[in-house]
């Protein structure tokens, strides 16, 4: 099954066992080949979202429709092999390396060349360079002393390595930087913005930064959609969303103001100036210029935008 277009129609949802509704009368859609990003603070329904497009649950009422269809007229199967998904709570397995990303798509007979590119394109390519056995290193020390023990965030990249190899027509994310660092969250949306070209993306985040990969935004707020549109839609709109995106703004500008010359705080700053940038965003001129490490940080921009920094911004004037 190929997945063109993904509906909520009127959808409302409560957990099984509770009468809180997390879900009311949720409707959107997700156009073939866009990319949506659902935005909103813990609890306002994201992720509940993605577990009913997925069958973790069916809706109390409306419809989830895949095609024009309801899902719950495809076969389970079908409906969850069409997808490639990323859970930031997704698990960590005591396999070998090889035997890690595979475990996504285990009919697949392309070699180790798609499970070494799967695990690069994801940031992981650090852990496959110091694994003493290659892919056949064991990711603990219970079955095998020269295995590999690895931190939280390692484990994360790896679970998105498995969503990169899996074979799909959709790809869904929940959260998929909670636990990087910035420079591994700034490289990670390099790659899937690379990896997610020609392909329906549906995904969920709490960080503004991510957002320029979507194509369409939908704010969420208990459980209903306050607004939907581009990101500059959104901001020129000036609700919710614009709110959100000026605190984080006032927090970066707080941060970059203490930062000095301190490398993580550049490293956590720039994509967040990237978004400010290409939508001149009218503080980022002064921000910039109070920003010690503004040389570093011109160098490190796409051409189009360090000349409109220079040129429209009159930096150095």
């Amino acid at each position: 099954m190929t997945v063109e277009t993904i509906a909520f129609d009127h959808v409302s949802f409560a957990y099984p066992g509770t009468g809180k509704q997390v879900l009311q009368d949720v409707s959107f859609q997700v156009g073939k080949h866009e990319r949506v990003a659902l935005v909103g603070l813990n609890g306002s329904g994201k992720s509940t979202l993605i577990k009913l497009l997925l069958r973790l649950y069916d809706v109390n009422k409306g419809a989830v429709r895949i095609n024009g269809t309801d899902i719950r007229e495809y076969r389970l199967q079908d409906l969850r092999r069409s997808f490639s998904v990323y859970f930031q709570d997704d698990p960590s397995y005591r396999f070998n390396l090889r035997e890690n990303i595979t475990i996504a798509d285990m009919e697949r007979e392309d070699g180790d060349t798609a499970v070494i590119r799967a695990i690069r394109d994801s940031g992981a390519g650090e852990i496959l360079d110091r694994a003493p056995a290659g892919l056949d290193t064991f990711l603990t020390r219970l079955f095998d002393n020269q295995g590999m023990e690895l931190s939280g965030g390692q484990y994360q990249k790896l679970a998105l390595a498995r969503t990169f190899y899996r074979r799909h027509s959709a790809l869904i994310l929940d959260e998929p930087s909670s636990n990087l660092d910035p420079r591994a969250e700034h490289n990670l949306f390099l790659c899937l913005d690379r990896f997610s070209q020609g392909k329906t993306v549906l995904f969920t985040s709490h960080r503004l930064t991510n957002v320029s990969l979507a194509n369409r935004v939908v704010v969420l707020e208990n459980g209903r959609i306050l607004e939907d549109g581009t990101q500059e839609e959104l901001l020129a709109h000036g609700g919710r969303y614009a709110e959100l995106f000026r605190y984080q703004q006032e927090r970066f500008q707080a941060e970059t103001n203490r930062a000095g010359n301190n490398r993580l705080s550049y490293d956590r700053c720039r994509p967040v100036l990237q978004i400010m940038i290409s939508l001149q965003s009218p503080p980022f001129v002064q921000i910039i210029y109070n920003t010690p490490y503004r040389l570093s940080l011109l160098h490190s921009l796409k051409p189009s935008l360090r000349n409109l920094i220079i040129c429209g911004g009159s930096l150095f004037c």
